[in-house]
């Protein structure tokens, strides 16, 4: 299922997994190391529908995991206007594949 909120695509859920697919020259948020996730998808779809969170980076191939319990337990947030709230964690906190 694909994530969309004003025609942007936020995120798709595959079966218990919540994947993120990004650019990271464009999306990764330097000062925190980290990555982020639409607050209002988080909480409405991927954490009701999910138990991992994958965030593959398309322009380096590398993806990084997480339970979505120990992004909670990590988590803080964001609000870069216009953007929507964000909810961001670490990437200290993931496991990486190349």
């Amino acid at each position: 299922m694909k994530i969309k909120i004003n025609d942007d695509l936020l995120g798709e859920i595959k079966n218990n997994l919540f994947i993120k697919c990004v650019e990271k020259e464009k999306h990764f948020f330097k000062k925190g190391n980290a990555y982020g996730i639409d607050l209002e998808c988080f909480e409405k779809y991927a954490v009701k529908n999910c138990s991992f969170i994958i965030i593959k980076e398309l322009d380096t191939k590398k993806q990084y995991f997480i339970d979505i319990k120990d992004f909670q337990e990590h988590a803080f947030y964001l609000h870069f206007k216009p953007h929507r709230k964000q909810i961001f964690c670490n990437l200290i906190h993931f496991s990486t594949k190349h």
